[in-house]
């Protein structure tokens, strides 16, 4: 596939054939960690399923099933079991150790490559996440959110400072090396233009996939707001401990689901007075 996959069909039967033909499977992280809650939460949200619903209500349902399956299938197709074993950080170094087709992972990985392996790099390429059933989307490694205290005794001093953060949005963007967007677009005017013109990247449009990230990525707690059963929820790992008891087939995927479900419930009836 010279561009790539660009739908979760794709990235299964593209690599089921990498791996026949090269024996280096697909690099999903399917672990416990960081990258493997953006992992499954993603895989997750493209097939319409998620932990709760907009009134935060538990909701695992047919759309649940189906991504565990599908998540299962591309795992005996074209995985292998480091996805089920990696510490954090460890499908970004399989990556770049090339012992994998493709991940998961934010910006830093390709970063990462350009600093200390520029020939990795330029064989690597960065896209926005792969159609499934339910449009694309990719779940955020982390979103910044900022609120000041009504006891606070300085609130007109905090909002200055927060308004002074916003413009220093530039900044922010090139200290990071791009992995912060800016929280407003506008407070970054021309940021189509450095996606498509980076100074490290060969060749240098190559962030340009990035355009659209603000309007494919969902806040944490989507399609509602973030609670905190939702977040213990994420903290907890129930979503990547769902896709693996699925995948190694410990459960079925309707048992596994049913699992995820009812420890989703118990935290949610925990904090319901909060």
């Amino acid at each position: 596939m010279r561009y790539g996959p660009l739908a979760y069909g794709s990235l299964r039967s593209g690599g089921e054939r990498v791996r026949k033909k090269t024996g280096v499977p697909c690099g999903l992280a399917l672990t416990p960690t960081l990258e493997g809650n953006i992992t499954c939460h993603t895989v997750l949200y493209a097939f319409g399923g998620t932990m709760m619903n907009a009134r935060g209500q538990v909701r695992m349902d047919a759309r649940t099933t189906a991504a565990l399956t599908y998540a299962k299938s591309l795992y005996q197709d074209a995985g292998s079991n480091d996805e089920l074993t990696w510490a954090s950080g460890g499908n970004a170094q399989a990556m770049l150790d090339r012992k994998v087709s493709c991940t998961m992972n934010g910006i830093s990985l390709l970063r990462t490559a350009e600093k200390n392996a520029p020939e990795v790099a330029k064989k690597l390429r960065i896209q926005p996440p792969l159609l499934g059933s339910y449009g694309v989307t990719a779940f955020p490694h982390a979103t910044n959110c900022s609120v000041i205290w009504e006891f606070s005794q300085n609130q007109a001093v905090a909002k200055l400072f927060l308004i002074d953060m916003l413009d220093q949005s530039k900044h922010i963007y090139e200290q990071s090396g791009g992995s912060n967007f800016p929280m407003y677009q506008k407070a970054l005017p021309n940021l189509v233009v450095r996606l498509e013109k980076d100074p490290r990247a060969d060749p240098p449009d190559k962030y340009h996939e990035l355009k659209d990230a603000l309007h494919w990525t969902p806040n944490l707690g989507a399609p509602g707001l973030v609670t905190p059963a939702w977040m213990e929820a994420f903290n907890t790992f129930v979503v990547p401990r769902m896709f693996r008891s699925a995948v190694l087939g410990e459960l079925s995927v309707v048992d596994a689901a049913r699992a995820a479900e009812s420890e989703m419930k118990q935290l949610a009836e925990k904090w319901k007075d909060v």
